[in-house]
């Protein structure tokens, strides 16, 4: 579900969900007896690895997707999750059809 970016900061290199764009995907997704389980975003300029910013607002249970575009092309995702010492480890994904 695409939301806005709603970060008082410079919004090129920081995103930032509202909690009621939040609130709206998960009664969305209990709606179809479905479960939110991952936010994905995107890295204009870095590489597919978290920020620390990513890590500070990240939510423990969630899959984060990070698609590097550098240059508005694409080059690399990778899929991360918290552990349980508060640091982001890669998950390993299979795409299929």
């Amino acid at each position: 579900m695409p939301v806005s970016n709603v970060s008082p900061d410079c919004k090129e290199v920081r995103f930032e969900i509202a909690s009621r764009d939040f609130l709206v995907a998960e009664r969305l997704a209990e709606k179809d007896n479905l479960e939110l389980t991952g936010i994905y975003h995107t890295h204009l300029i870095d590489s597919a690895y978290p920020s620390e910013t990513d890590r500070m607002s990240a939510f423990p249970n969630f899959s984060y997707l990070i698609i590097s575009l550098p240059n508005l092309r694409f080059s690399e995702m990778r899929f991360w999750r918290l552990n349980s010492n508060n640091q982001f480890e890669e998950e390993v994904f299979e795409i299929l059809n």
